[in-house]
């Protein structure tokens, strides 16, 4: 093609050529057999006709988002042919006859029309330092400006790569419907604040910019920039988002409102291009001195209606078992989008098969470091309902407390009992009784039942003696309880919880406090909230009326003592000889705790002597923790196994 040669559409075949152009480059660096020759553009004619889709051409967007001309098309085309192969320019006719293309004058020479016309409006200095790098040497004129493009913009046509650094980076389009339901009114800046994780992201993907790239900009790393740095960050911020069509998000997480001024310079030149502006936040932004006016919307933690929905969203990039059932994960955690997201691609972690619900569940507990340090454990949770020996009354209650979970969706959103009760909807449990009555093993039965994990409070790693601590540490339990879904136990909580008393002192005062603080937390706690006392009566009434269930552990009768002998003789692999079940339950009346103990001791008794575990053992076992409980049996307490004792 020659100077004096007309040509239709010169930018459509630009745009054209330089996308079949790039994909026979990397058909070669690849292997392929396509060869380039110097009838190139002859078998890219060829191709033209069956190109669907010439639109989505990245120099066909750029032209268009920039209003580029013909001459300003060809030289960023020369530039970036001339970077992904320079022997390229020789066949490459359709540019002319020169070999090295490096600068103004050569694009200007290569070019097909007579241009002198527009040259210098075309190419401006403010169009070269916008796609060219700035030379490194001193010019005497534009013609000398060498045309090597920026990184960005060769990486945008090229589409190696999408945009990213530690200041600025692209979060690409999701495919999604158009959900948006909020007017962002033009030049305006937009606060979109909410807790980290609420959703705030998912709402500008999905709703506000939803089909539409986002040009994150971190405000801490600009914070950092020398002024002559964060002008010239201006101006590329407003370049990028253009080049990608983005909307531009700043990321003011932590940082202070009085030092969002510094982005200013930002906002002014994006607002000049009508560049779409949201700043997202923890907290709602108050900052007077910013050029355009500030508007807000805040990101509530998704109800249970719309947790559903982002589980069933957001499960979609996973396999998922088949009992896997949203509306019960809905109700048992209590999760924000980004935590809900994030579960799910931990869990993917640890399976190669299909996600299932206990997978999920173990995905959302934190780690034991994290637990340890805000002093919390992590119990086991593998007992089954079978393996709690209690009466079937008591049994029967926990089963039924249970049911607040499992039917909790059916509940509070189908039959809209969640309108009714905008807070108290979590599920407490106070079990009280003597010790070793089985109190801890029920709320590991509970748990495994419910398919969550176990915390457990600890009280001596809780309470301090500064004012404002213990309120501080039970506030960082019960919240990380909250945040993982797990349920929460607090065993001999009367520690905690005890009865407010009269104000005689300080002491007493800030004592009150710590109570006050106590029920609040159990007030606002939306998870399964686990408790356990020795001394129902050491307990302030103000927490028993906040308990939705309260169950009494009583000491086992002898029926039970037996279920509870057999249980865990039975689970022992050691050879024992018969062991009279009937006269240990009937004749002794023993906590379950203190059997468990007394089947430990007779093993390593039995295994000492390197005997075959019997009565014998048992008994002696049985002696020892009684003495320990502060009680002296004689031999006449042993009936028809007194010998025993003798020997």
């Amino acid at each position: 093609m020659t100077k004096q040669s007309s040509f239709n559409n010169y930018s459509e075949y630009l745009s054209d050529s330089l996308a079949l152009t790039i994909e026979c480059l990397k058909t070669a660096k690849s292997g392929g057999d396509f060869t380039l020759s110097k009838n190139l553009h002859k078998q890219i004619h060829l191709k033209l006709t069956n190109t669907p889709n010439k639109s989505d051409f990245p120099l066909v967007k750029l032209a268009a988002r920039f209003n580029l001309n013909d001459l300003q098309l060809h030289t960023i085309m020369v530039a970036l042919l001339y970077s992904l192969q320079p022997n390229l320019c020789r066949e490459f006719s359709a540019i002319g006859e020169y070999y090295m293309v490096s600068s103004v004058a050569h694009c200007v020479n290569s070019f097909p029309y007579d241009c002198h016309d527009n040259f210098y409006i075309s190419l401006s200095a403010q169009f070269l330092k916008s796609f060219f790098k700035e030379p490194t040497n001193n010019i005497v004129s534009l013609f000398e400006y060498p045309v090597i493009l920026q990184d960005e913009v060769k990486d945008f046509i090229s589409e190696n790569t999408v945009f990213s650094n530690k200041l600025m980076r692209i979060l690409p389009a999701e495919n999604t419907p158009n959900k948006n339901n909020f007017n962002l009114p033009s030049n305006t800046l937009l606060n979109v604040f909410g807790t980290k994780g609420s959703g705030r992201l998912h709402f500008l993907k999905h709703n506000l910019f939803a089909n539409k790239d986002i040009l994150f900009f971190n405000v801490s790393e600009f914070l950092t920039l020398s002024e002559a740095k964060k002008i010239r960050t201006a101006s590329q911020t407003a370049f990028i988002a253009q080049l990608y069509d983005a909307a531009v998000c700043f990321n003011a997480e932590q940082i202070e409102c009085d030092k969002l001024s510094a982005i200013n310079p930002v906002v002014k030149q994006l607002s000049k291009h009508s560049i779409p502006v949201t700043i997202i936040s923890d907290s709602r932004i108050i900052v007077s001195t910013l050029p355009i006016p500030l508007i807000y919307h805040e990101i509530k933690k998704p109800s249970l209606e719309n947790r559903v929905k982002l589980w069933e969203e957001f499960s979609k990039d996973y396999t998922c078992a088949k009992n896997v059932d949203f509306s019960q994960l809905a109700v048992q955690f209590d999760f924000t989008a980004g935590k809900i997201k994030n579960t799910l691609k931990k869990a993917s972690f640890n399976s190669t098969e299909p996600l299932n619900m206990a997978e999920i569940s173990k995905a959302c507990l934190p780690s034991k470091a994290q637990l340890n340090r805000i002093g919390a454990d992590v119990l086991s949770s593998h007992f089954e309902w079978d393996d709690l020996i209690l009466p079937q009354e008591q049994k029967a209650t926990l089963r039924h407390a249970c049911n607040f979970i499992h039917h909790g969706y059916k509940v509070y959103h189908d039959w809209g009992f969640s309108n009714k009760l905008p807070y108290g909807k979590n599920l407490s449990i106070l079990m009280e009784g003597p010790p070793g009555t089985g109190k801890t093993m029920a709320a590991q039965v509970i748990a495994n039942d419910l398919g969550l994990s176990l915390i457990e409070l600890n009280p001596s790693r809780i309470v301090s003696k500064y004012i404002g601590e213990t309120e501080k540490n039970l506030n960082l339990i019960f919240d990380e309880a909250q945040n993982c879904g797990a349920a929460l136990f607090i065993d001999e909580m009367d520690s905690l919880f005890g009865k407010r008393s009269q104000v005689n002192d300080s002491h007493d005062k800030y004592a009150n406090m710590e109570t006050s603080f106590l029920l609040q937390k159990i007030e606002s706690f939306n998870g399964v909230l686990l408790l356990a006392t020795n001394l129902l009566s050491n307990i302030d009434e103000a927490f028993i009326r906040r308990i939705k269930f309260i169950v009494h552990f009583p000491l086992p009768d002898s029926e039970n003592r037996k279920k509870l002998w057999q249980s865990m003789l039975g689970s022992l692999n050691c050879p024992k000889k018969e062991i009279d079940l009937d006269f240990l339950a009937n004749q002794f009346a023993l906590s379950g705790g203190s059997i468990k103990n007394i089947v430990l001791k007779s093993a390593f008794l039995s295994a000492e002597l390197n005997e075959i575990l019997s009565m014998h053992h048992i008994l002696l076992s049985l002696n020892s923790e009684m003495v320990k409980q502060g009680k002296i049996l004689i031999p006449s307490d042993f009936g028809k196994y007194s010998n025993l004792i003798n020997e």
